[in-house]
């Protein structure tokens, strides 16, 4: 559950060969949002408003890349992304977070993450970060 309202049940088949993103936010409108966003850019969305759900969903469906907020009850974003990476070392993290801290932003970039987004976002900003995070270049 999400917020009072149920995650929408996808089988991965039906996902194709699109990439995977996996939102992890704890606000059911912002991820309601990058879903249906991220989706018209032709990704294959999942999203996720408990980060102990975001954890067993991320290593069942391997999404290549995870929209992660910072700040989230049970767990914090640092601690899943760290639990993340012990289960999958390759998977990108971008961090998303409403209140900006810069020993925060340090931690998470030496944890792994590949950036560290401050809210309130431009759509435009998340739609570049996401394909920049995306492309076979920024894997190397």
């Amino acid at each position: 559950m999400c917020g009072g309202f149920p995650l929408k049940k996808r089988k991965p088949e039906a996902f194709g060969k699109r990439k995977r993103v996996l939102v992890i936010d704890d606000e059911v409108e912002l991820c309601s949002l990058l879903e249906a966003v991220l989706t018209d850019e032709g990704y294959a969305v999942l999203s996720c408003c408990d980060p102990v759900e975001g954890l067993r969903i991320a290593r069942k469906e391997r999404p290549h890349l995870v929209l992660l907020d910072l700040r989230m009850p049970k767990m914090d974003g640092l601690q899943v992304l760290q639990e993340m990476k012990k289960h999958d070392e390759t998977i990108r993290v971008i961090i998303i977070t409403g209140f900006p801290n810069i020993s925060q932003a340090r931690d998470a970039i030496r944890l792994g993450a590949h950036d560290y987004i401050t809210k309130p976002f431009d759509l435009s900003y998340i739609k570049a970060v996401v394909r920049d995070a995306l492309e076979p270049a920024s894997w190397a």
